[in-house]
């Protein structure tokens, strides 16, 4: 059985000078989140994907798994508590020597920065 995962990036409002593929809008999420919820997918997280692959006994229909990268603090606002709701899983993947602080490295490609996650959001 394959496993389809999705990445993301940041959940929010668009921003003026943002990296352009970086954001969907939370009307755009929320649509995705409640299309899969309605087809029968039941959210995992890496753990359960990992015991899957050992075990290889995984007994849901219609897994999939939904990240996100870099850990950008909109997540907490316009993700995740539309997942809680659907009762989906989430992975969020952190840049831990910057937790709290802002993405630099799309300043550096002349984009603009967002903030991340902090310790309390994590």
């Amino acid at each position: 059985m394959k496993l389809p995962i999705l990445v993301y990036h940041n959940v929010g409002p668009p921003l003026v000078g943002a990296w352009p593929s970086l954001t969907v809008s939370p009307e755009d999420f929320k649509r995705q989140m409640t299309w899969l919820a309605e087809h029968g997918y039941v959210g995992i997280g890496p753990s359960e994907w990992l015991a899957w692959r050992k075990e290889g006994n995984f007994r849901l229909p219609r897994p999939v798994m939904i990240t996100f990268d870099d850990a950008y603090d909109n997540i907490t606002e316009h993700a995740l508590p539309l997942l809680r709701c659907l009762g989906f899983s989430a992975a969020v993947y952190v840049v831990t020597a910057r937790i709290g602080a802002t993405s630099g490295w799309n300043e550096a490609k002349g984009f603009t920065t967002l903030r991340l996650m902090n310790a309390k959001q994590i």
